[in-house]
């Protein structure tokens, strides 16, 4: 695998000692009630950190050749299931978004994309967030994320559908942005950390604009699942 422009970024949250010693990787997934065991990945180890990406917040993203557990603490919790009569839809300006822990397993590299409710009331969120990289120079064109409901590194696994989900007031959930960072050829035209990630959520038309961080390669596999009552493997209802 080509590494001279392939290292990347994940949370802050300091990674779990049995994670460093070598641990297996542990995809996302989503639970609706009881918690389910996630899905085991190859093991791995290693990561670096860029302070400064995601909007402000000190993000870690590993290589595909590095492990992070997805285990960051719920702050808040949200229910994957259908809003009560009369909860409204989250709309622009209800939602802040910003980059949670990410993850890295066989040429595969995953972040989690946070969503907070900012609004004072509960609201819903439902289906999958917009993910577009934007490269500054022009020289790549702008790479929209594909909307999937699965994929190598989790999502609504076991769903047949993406969940409605209702945030109280400062509640937060997630939804996982893959992708891989193994060139077929010339790196040239893979996307890096220079270029913008910009972030919609559900059904929202207000774009956050945050970094991946300068060792960030997105060479493929661009995806984006849809948005659930989990962060990590952590359910937050």
């Amino acid at each position: 695998m080509t590494m001279s422009r392939g290292q990347f970024v994940a949370v802050t949250v300091v990674l779990a000692a049995a994670v460093m010693a070598g641990a297996g990787y542990w995809a996302y997934s989503a639970v609706a009630g009881p918690s389910t065991p996630p899905q085991a990945r190859p093991p791995a180890t290693g990561s670096v950190t860029n302070p400064g990406a995601g909007g402000g917040s000190s993000v870690t993203v590993p290589t595909s050749a590095s492990g992070a557990s997805p285990s960051a603490a719920a702050g808040a919790s949200a229910s994957a299931s259908a809003p009560t009569s009369g909860t409204p839809q989250c709309l622009n300006g209800d939602i802040t978004v910003s980059l949670g822990q990410g993850g890295g397993a066989a040429g595969h590299i995953s972040v989690l994309l946070l969503f907070a409710n900012g609004s004072g009331h509960p609201c819903y969120l439902h289906g999958y967030p917009g993910a577009e990289l934007v490269d500054p120079s022009g020289t790549l064109p702008p790479l929209d994320a594909v909307r999937k409901l699965t994929g190598y590194m989790g999502g609504a696994q076991g769903m047949s559908a993406a969940p409605t989900v209702t945030l109280a007031a400062g509640q937060t959930v997630s939804a996982v942005l893959e992708w891989t960072d193994v060139s077929s050829g010339s790196t040239a035209s893979c996307y890096t950390g220079a270029d913008s990630l910009a972030v919609t959520p559900p059904n929202s038309t207000a774009a956050t604009k945050l970094s991946l961080g300068s060792g960030a390669t997105v060479c493929g596999g661009f995806e984006v699942h849809p948005v659930l009552a989990v962060i990590g493997n952590t359910p937050t209802g």
